[in-house]
């Protein structure tokens, strides 16, 4: 049986029998493809766990304090990006204002949740405000693409967007941001190291809809100018869809393998640790070892001491023996 620490969190241990995806940090599920290494050792005839659910726990908490001034500088420095992009282009007005919105509501949520003390309690109300955040600007995205498509979209400089002039401007504008965007958000979530199911809900909720937005304004843009000049918007759909989601997946993979890569360096200083108790184990054992020999030792000096002296005592017995009988025969 493997002696483990006791856990003082309900947070999964590496390799774990009974894991339950919910509770699954995602770096963890793909294994060595993300720097896991062994989390087990043997320390003399005992199996020795190198990495218990309360370290993993505390892992984690570290690495989420760790990028606090990230976050917060990749949410303020992206906001007058969109802010002048919509100002170049009045038709992502909304998109902007949606995008703007969920910034500002992480970015809150992040300097609130710095004032508290328990790591732990942030990590898993952060991980609960991004679970909520990304549906919502999903749902928002793909209303504002269909409002697009109607070409009934506000400008804040009251012009008007139609769809001749979506293709020949905004979808390219919106190409510049997207893919860097698409970038950033897995790296940045994923460095939480975030549960598998919360990585879900921002998939499910921020890249779905964000490709079906792209999508629906995209399909239903014109294939020539109103003056019979071919658009080559089919080139531009599947470059700004390939773009976005190898970004996305290039940043989900980066932000893992830092993760990996973090705990495998833990692992392997427990590692370290627990050689360090097997040389103290070892030292002691070969220390108790020595003691007893020299104890067996001098026990066995002292039985030949005692045999010896019995022995000398008898010869010297006989030899007084004789002596009074020589003595005995003369007198």
């Amino acid at each position: 049986m493997a002696r483990e620490i006791e856990a003082a969190d309900d947070e999964p241990a590496i390799g774990a029998g009974s894991r339950r995806l919910r509770g699954e940090e995602l770096s963890l599920l793909k294994g060595h493809l993300f720097g896991q290494t062994t989390t087990t050792t043997m320390l003399g005839e005992e199996r020795v766990s190198l990495w218990t659910a309360s370290l993993e726990a505390s892992f984690r908490d570290d690495m989420y304090a760790s990028g606090h001034r990230w976050r917060v500088l990749l949410l303020t420095g992206m906001q007058p990006v969109f802010v002048g992009l919509a100002a170049v282009d009045p038709c992502l007005t909304m998109e902007v204002v949606i995008t703007s919105v969920l910034m500002l509501l992480l970015l809150a949520n992040e300097l609130r949740l710095h004032q508290l003390r328990d790591t732990r309690r942030k990590r898993r109300l952060s991980e609960l405000m991004i679970a909520l955040v990304f549906p919502m600007w999903g749902v928002a995205s793909i209303g504002a693409a269909l409002w697009v498509v109607d070409e009934s979209s506000p400008t804040w400089d009251g012009s008007e967007c139609t769809l001749e002039r979506l293709s020949l401007e905004t979808v390219a504008n919106w190409n510049t941001v997207a893919a860097p965007s698409c970038l950033f958000i897995p790296l940045t979530v994923t460095s939480m190291t975030v549960s598998s199911w919360v990585y879900g809900c921002v998939c499910a909720g921020g890249l779905l809809p964000a490709l079906v937005a792209y999508l629906i304004v995209g399909l239903s843009l014109p294939s020539e100018t109103a003056t019979g000049t071919p658009l080559s918007r089919d080139g531009t759909l599947i470059l700004g869809v390939v773009s976005i989601v190898g970004c996305w997946v290039a940043g989900t993979f980066i932000g893992c393998s830092c993760v990996g890569l973090q705990r495998s360096a833990a692992i392997h200083s427990a590692e370290r640790r627990i050689e360090q108790m097997k040389a103290m184990a070892e030292k002691a054992t070969k220390e108790t070892e020595e003691g007893q020999d020299k104890q067996q030792g001098s026990t066995q000096d002292t039985q030949q001491g005692e045999q010896q002296g019995k022995q000398q005592g008898k010869q010297q017995g006989k030899q007084q023996g004789k002596q009074q009988k020589l003595r005995s025969s003369f007198s």
